[in-house]
């Protein structure tokens, strides 16, 4: 049996940032794939690249401002002729399995539950026609394959090219101290490569108009394992009304990849979920009205007796505290009350028996 505790780093943390610290979850992905070159059997290969026909950065990304479609330059090249340039656009794959609103591409956790055909047009100098594209992703991994097929009108089905692809995701924490305007604190790591860190502090700040679901993120100013600095826009974050903890939002980096000459992965996608409610009020820390000076913060300890959890609850005497227990957490979580209790001393324990081989995880909410 192991018993888990969704907000114990809270505890661990809190000489550094002080009582009314929180975390939160911070999901960040490019809304661009990354597409390595690919090969025929006939010798032949495929480049994509967003900047121009001469440089191939192997982006696909958004195109047109259509949802999903995407586009790029591409040069074909085979053995007996010169190079040819050209452009494409395509359909890439939507799914939203877990149903948190995000697709599921990009989610390395969700991968592509199938493999997906789209279609779409390409053009070169000497000829157009339909694209073929085959797209799958493994759950667990950022690393998918995608096979591009051209049906030309003047030379009909072209051999199929092989491609790679890379999804772009950092997956990290946020640290705040809740009020109507905050510093966020943000250090994510990239799924695919663990030395690959991004860190910034931003300013948020609450609408005055509607400040538990709208929010502005500042403009951000981003450093990476080498020092390098990327600057993002200032955007609103929106929070999900149907998942309540989550909150999100896009913005773009001037330049998402410094290491090509061009500006390109430019476009992103940001997601905190934020499972504080100090209060307990439904309303998630990260956009609650701060706890007034002088307040009592309700906080949750926790530890292993035999075949109890030992629960040590903090908070307002007089005041009445749910403590609810999930075994999974993110879209869809059922939480259930495990116990309550009304406080008579600022802190006290209850003992709950736990039976259960997977893990719990607890939140305490004020009636």
């Amino acid at each position: 049996m192991r018993i888990l505790l969704s907000v114990l780093s809270l505890f661990l943390t809190l000489p550094l940032w002080g009582q009314n610290t929180k975390d939160l979850r911070v999901t960040l992905f490019c809304y661009s794939l990354r597409v390595e070159p690919g090969f025929n059997n006939a010798g032949g290969s495929l480049s994509l690249g967003s900047a121009d026909f001469g440089i191939m950065n192997d982006e696909l990304g958004p195109f047109g401002g259509e949802i999903w479609s995407y586009g790029a330059y591409f040069r074909m090249q085979s053995p007996d002729l010169p190079p040819i340039p050209g452009n494409l656009t395509v359909e890439i794959p939507f799914e939203d399995v877990n149903n948190n609103g995000f697709n599921d591409l990009f989610e390395s956790v969700m991968g592509i539950q199938r493999t997906v055909t789209a279609t779409g047009r390409f053009n070169t100098p000497v000829d157009d026609g339909k694209v073929e594209a085959v797209w799958k992703r493994d759950a667990g991994s950022t690393t998918g394959s995608c096979e591009i097929t051209f049906v030309s009108k003047t030379f009909g089905r072209l051999p199929s090219t092989k491609h790679t692809f890379h999804v772009i995701e950092y997956i990290g924490r946020g640290r705040f101290q809740p009020g109507n305007s905050f510093q966020l604190s943000i250090s994510i790591t990239n799924s695919s490569n663990p030395t690959n860190i991004l860190t910034s502090s931003i300013k948020v700040d609450r609408s005055a108009s509607n400040p538990f679901n709208l929010l502005t993120l500042n403009q951000g100013f981003w450093t990476n394992e080498f020092h390098e600095e990327f600057v993002s826009s200032a955007e609103d974050i929106n929070r999900d009304e149907d998942l309540k903890t989550n909150y999100f939002g896009t913005f773009g980096f001037t330049d998402g990849d410094l290491s090509t000459p061009e500006e390109d992965y430019i476009e992103w996608s940001f997601s905190f979920d934020d499972l504080n409610d100090s209060d307990g009020d439904g309303i998630p820390d990260f956009s609650d009205n701060a706890i007034p000076s002088g307040s009592v913060d309700s906080t949750l300890g926790i530890r292993r007796e035999n075949k109890s959890a030992l629960v040590t609850i903090q908070g307002q005497v007089g005041k009445r505290y749910s403590l609810e227990g999930t075994s999974s957490l993110g879209a869809g979580a059922a939480w259930s009350e495990q116990s309550s209790i009304t406080l008579t001393n600022p802190a006290q324990t209850i003992s709950i028996p736990t039976s259960q081989e997977t893990g719990i995880y607890y939140r305490l909410k004020r009636q």
